[in-house]
C-alpha cells in the first residue's frame, strides 16, 4: 500500500498541524517538529508524525488548540505514551479525547507539585477497590510522570488518572461514573454490613460481584433498562439461614436503591444479587 501524504491545511504550532486523511476528512497531525518551517500545502513529514487523530467537531479542534498552546509538547508525548500503556493492558481502544483530557490533567498535576500544593484524589478507595486494573495502570503512570519530570507525586494520583482511562472507555460522561462509583460502593457496603463479613477483594468471587454491581448501576443510572423477571422463587430453599440473612440484604439494598435513586429492584436483579453474594460469603 503507498504511504499517505498529508497535506497541510493549518498550522497550529512546530508541533501540531491539520490535514486531511485519504476520506477528505480533516485531522490533527502531532509530532515534534512536523510544523516547524513548513507553510500551508506543504507535506508533513512522516518521519516526524507522532500521531493522527480525527477531528470530529469544532470543539475538539477549539480545545486541542487551547491546550497545544498552554501543554509542552514532551507532556503530550509521555501523555501517549501512557495512553499505549493503558490500552496494551486493558486490551482495548480508548477515546481519542482521552489525549487532551490526561495530558491537562498530567500537566496541571505537576504544576500544582512544583508549587507544593497536592491535591487527594476524589473516590480514590472506590476507584482502587472497584476498577482495580484501571488503577495498577495508574500507578504505572505515576511512575512514568514521576521518573519524567524527577518529582514526587503521591500515588493517590492514580486513583485520577484511572478516572481518566474510566471515562474513555465507556459512553458516559464524568458524572455518570460518580454515580456508579458511588452506588457500587455503597451496596458493598451494605452487603457487609449486613451480611458482617469483610469481602475479600483478591476472590475471583468479589471480582464477579464488583463487574456485575457496576453495570447494575449502569443499567439503573444510565440506560434504565428493565429486567424481566425470569427466575422462580424455587431456585432457592426460603427456609435456609444463609439465604434468609442475604435476603435481608437485599431488602436493605432495594431501600437504599428506593431512596436515592428512586428505582426498584425486580425479581430478576434480585437472583441476580443473590447469586453473586452468596459466592463470596466464607464458607461455613
Amino acid at each position: 500500500m503507498p504511504e499517505h501524504f498529508y497535506v497541510i491545511k493549518k498550522i497550529l504550532n512546530n508541533n501540531v498541524v491539520i490535514s486531511q486523511d485519504r476520506e477528505n476528512r480533516e485531522i490533527i497531525i502531532m509530532g515534534s517538529g512536523v510544523g516547524f518551517g513548513k507553510h500551508v500545502r506543504d507535506i508533513a513529514d512522516p518521519k516526524k508524525i507522532l500521531k493522527v487523530y480525527e477531528l470530529r467537531n469544532n470543539a475538539f479542534e477549539n480545545r486541542f488548540k487551547k491546550l497545544a498552546a498552554e501543554i509542552p509538547f514532551e507532556c503530550f508525548q509521555l501523555t501517549e505514551k501512557i495512553i499505549a500503556y493503558s490500552e496494551e493492558h486493558l486490551h482495548q481502544k480508548l477515546k481519542d479525547g482521552l489525549v487532551l483530557a490526561l495530558a491537562d490533567h498530567i500537566h496541571f498535576a505537576v504544576q500544582q507539585f512544583r508549587k507544593g500544593e497536592q491535591r487527594v484524589a476524589l473516590m480514590n478507595e472506590e476507584i482502587r477497590r472497584l476498577y482495580r486494573d484501571e488503577y495498577e495502570i495508574g500507578l504505572e503512570a505515576v511512575r512514568m510522570i514521576n521518573d519524567f519530570y524527577h518529582i514526587k507525586l503521591l500515588s493517590h494520583e492514580a486513583a485520577s488518572i484511572a478516572f481518566h482511562l474510566i471515562n474513555a472507555e465507556v459512553n458516559s460522561d464524568a458524572s455518570d461514573i460518580n454515580i456508579i462509583l458511588k452506588g457500587t460502593h455503597e451496596i458493598l457496603k451494605i452487603i457487609e454490613t449486613t451480611l458482617g463479613v469483610k469481602l475479600g477483594e483478591d476472590t475471583q468471587g468479589y471480582s464477579r460481584l464488583v463487574i456485575h454491581l457496576k453495570y447494575f448501576m449502569k443499567r439503573v443510572i444510565i440506560e434504565h433498562e428493565e429486567c424481566k423477571d425470569q427466575f422462580g422463587k424455587a431456585l432457592f430453599d426460603e427456609d435456609d439461614e444463609q439465604f434468609i440473612l442475604v435476603k435481608k440484604c437485599l431488602d436493605n439494598i432495594k431501600a437504599y436503591l428506593r431512596e436515592t435513586y428512586d428505582y426498584e429492584l425486580d425479581g430478576a436483579e434480585r437472583i441476580y444479587l443473590i447469586i453473586h453474594i452468596i459466592r463470596v460469603l466464607p464458607n461455613e
